[in-house]
């Protein structure tokens, strides 16, 4: 009968007591098993879910904390990339002003008598050259813009879209002003949007 009872109720008794001991230690990794088809059985697949539910609780949890560490350091990644964006766009506005207010004198000194002198060529290329540097000007002082309200745009505000076909394009005119290439052409092939 002793031997029984300890078979029966004790030892299962002592195992519980052993799962219940490494539940409280930490260790959801343990499971019961009491090795008789009584309650205590039905006891211990009960704290079996219970470490189950609370293992798998711990591990959403675990995951969800470092989702939320990825995404702190994104957005201060995000932060610290718009303040750059900010001191660059500052520093190169300084000397797009100066290229700016260079290009209108270099309007105001070179008149028609100047020009007059030139041959037609040359002339059309100056003023050509002149315009381009204008319009780049007036371009990259709209990018530095861009850069400004990029890093000042709040979160949930629409980014602007950009036609892609229209930067080529202003890119295309500038290389074809480059002497240095004068055997090569480039073509933008024009497509409907979809």
């Amino acid at each position: 009968l002793l031997v029984w009872l300890n078979q029966s109720i004790l030892v299962p008794f002592r195992r519980l007591y052993k799962g219940v001991e490494h539940m409280a230690n930490g260790d959801y990794n343990f499971r019961l098993e009491t090795g008789t088809h009584c309650e205590l059985s039905h006891l211990a697949r009960t704290f079996n879910d219970l470490a189950e539910c609370i293992q798998s609780d711990r591990l959403d949890k675990q995951r969800q904390v470092e989702e939320g560490s990825r995404q702190l350091i994104l957005s201060e990644r995000m932060a610290g990339l718009g303040m750059l964006a900010t001191g660059v766009a500052h520093e190169i506005n300084n000397p797009l002003m100066g290229i700016a207010n260079a290009t209108a004198e270099l309007q105001y000194i070179i008149n028609d008598s100047v020009l007059s002198r030139l041959s037609e060529e040359d002339r059309d290329d100056f003023i050509e050259a002149l315009r381009v540097v204008q319009t780049q000007t007036r371009n990259c002082q709209a990018i530095t813009q861009k850069l400004l309200s990029f890093a000042h745009t709040k979160k949930g505000e629409d980014r602007n879209c950009y036609d892609l076909t229209a930067i080529v394009q202003e890119v295309v005119s500038l290389v074809k002003m480059l002497k240095r290439f004068p055997d090569r052409e480039v073509c933008v092939a024009q497509t409907t949007p979809f």
